[in-house]
């Protein structure tokens, strides 16, 4: 009767259910570089990420959509800049600050694709 017992026990014990949303490393705030540019990154219950960023007398980005991966650590974002190019960018936590990485953007004069600025949460 006790093994009875024991093996209707374990049986009622629900299995718990992975909803696969996993908690993010870059966490939602503002963040600024040594020149005031500013970053704003916030993320809904859906893991979907909104940055709006800016580099101080070169542009501004509204709105940008962003995704995080959770292979790479990186968030991943496309938004327009106030002229409406596009810009796309990578967003990477390390040793407790952010850096973005320019990935594709038309003004190469200004923010060559590859540059990379650093943000710090004050």
């Amino acid at each position: 009767i006790q093994e009875w017992i024991s093996t209707v026990e374990a049986a009622d014990i629900p299995t718990p259910v992975s909803d696969n949303k996993t908690t993010p490393s870059i966490g939602d705030g503002t963040y600024y570089d040594d020149m005031d540019s500013q970053l704003v990154i916030s993320h809904d219950d859906e893991n979907r990420y909104y940055i709006d960023f800016g580099v101080h007398k070169v542009t501004y980005v509204e709105d940008a959509i962003g995704e995080y991966d959770t292979d790479s650590g990186i968030l991943h974002f496309t938004g327009c800049d106030y002229d409406g190019k596009d810009v796309t960018a990578e967003i990477e936590c390390r040793d407790e600050h952010l850096v973005v990485t320019i990935t594709d953007w038309e003004y190469t004069d200004f923010l060559p694709n590859g540059t990379t600025l650093d943000f710090y949460q004050e």
